[in-house]
Order: structure tokens, then sequence, then C-alpha cells
């Protein structure tokens, strides 16, 4: 999970390496364990879990897409006041409202990029977390399914498609996945 606003344990990916399983926590800290298979299906059930306890609170898409709201109606704020300031400079012809504009509008400037970059960044979380509820809502499906051909096209051969690698499929990989499901009952 590329992000999350839980405490440092919450389990952001884990590895097999020389029969090790490396887990990677949010904070970075690594953690190694002998590999078993119950060991990684342990670790699997509680990345699962927290996925599922993230996604029940039911405000966090809510909170994001307000973000979201608020950060790009600033954009279009600044920059409207921006093109009025402009055009206000342009048509006087007076030195100190010439420089208050070019100030206002490097002003301006940085705050649309500051506001912009907050807004695709809350757009990007909720992206994350829509990807991750759909994944959860379709994870029993897919371990049911038989068709061999169903992941052509979307998860690669050599990997597999679980929680834990979740974060490298995008949200309309997770859509395309979900409707040929939808197809194949």
């Amino acid at each position: 999970m590329k992000f999350c606003n839980m405490n440092d344990y919450f389990i952001e990916k884990y590895e097999i390496i020389d029969n090790k399983i490396l887990i990677t926590f949010l904070s970075q800290v690594v953690k190694k364990i002998p590999y078993s298979l119950e060991n990684e299906r342990t670790i699997i059930k509680i990345m699962q879990n927290q996925a599922k306890q993230r996604n029940e609170s039911s405000t966090i898409i809510k909170n994001l897409e307000d973000e979201r709201f608020s950060k790009f109606g600033i954009c279009v704020g600044s920059a409207t006041l921006s093109l009025y300031n402009f055009l206000f400079a342009f048509f006087e012809n007076n030195e100190i409202i010439e420089n208050f504009a070019m100030f206002a509008g490097v002003a301006f400037g940085i705050g649309i990029y500051y506001f912009g970059k907050q807004g695709f960044d809350a757009h990007n979380k909720i992206t994350e977390l829509k990807k991750y509820n759909l994944y959860l809502s379709i994870m029993k499906k897919l371990e049911m399914n038989e068709n061999p051909h169903l992941l052509d096209g979307i998860v690669e051969p050599e990997r597999e498609l679980s929680i834990n690698t979740l974060d490298s499929y995008s949200l309309s990989d997770i859509k395309k996945l979900n409707r040929r499901l939808q197809q194949s009952n």
C-alpha cells in the first residue's frame, strides 16, 4: 500500500528472499522472519485485514474528496485572480501597479503549484483506496475462478496478483479484471 494514515506497524509489502520473508512496514523498518507457507499466509491475512479496516472507515474517501475539491478550487481561484491582475496591469500604465501585478502573479503561481500538487496527491490517494476496495470485493471470486485466461493482459505471467503486489497494478487493471469476472459468471 503506497499510503495509509495508520501507525508505523502497518505492513506495506513483503518479499521472499533466501528462505526469509522480509516485511517492510510503512515506517520503512524491515523485519526478517523465516519463510514458511504458514508465515506467508499470516502476513497476507494481516495485510488484508489492515486494508479492510482502513476501507471500513467511510470518512477517509469523503475527506480526501473534500480536500481534492478545495485544493483544486483554490487553484482555479488563484488562476482567475492572477489573470485579473495581469489584465489590470496591462490596461494601467503605472509602474507600481505593474510591479504589484508581477509580484502577485508569482505568488499566485506558487500557490497554484502548491495547492495543485496537494489536490493531485489527494486524487492519487482516492484512486488507491478505490483500487483496494474493488480488489477486496472481488478477492473471493478471484480465488474460486478456474478460467486460466482471466488474468491475461492484466497480470504479468511471472507475477501473481495478491494484496502484496496490488501496488503494481492500476485501478483500471482491477476494473478490467472485475468486468472479466462478471462476464465469466
